[in-house]
């Protein structure tokens, strides 16, 4: 999460054009699930799919300089 004080603008400026084109086909979709209502609209299933997506966590890390931890194996 952003603090908005501190926040680059350019960086949320890059965040927003990529969650657009990323997701901006979504209503469009199919359902890749057997989920449990087939009149149910998916595209929040979709986003929430997206929003815990290593894509969309890896494209922050990248833009903020952030670099993920190496697992270490436990002995």
């Amino acid at each position: 999460m952003f603090q908005i004080q501190n926040a680059d603008y350019n960086n949320l400026n890059s965040l927003d054009t990529f969650v657009n084109k990323t997701t901006s086909n979504y209503y469009k979709m199919d359902v890749v699930e057997n989920l449990e209502d087939n009149k149910a609209n998916y595209i929040f299933w979709h986003c929430m799919d997206f929003y815990e997506s290593k894509e969309l966590d890896n494209y922050i890390r990248k833009l903020i300089g952030v670099t993920p931890k190496k697992k270490t194996s436990k002995k």
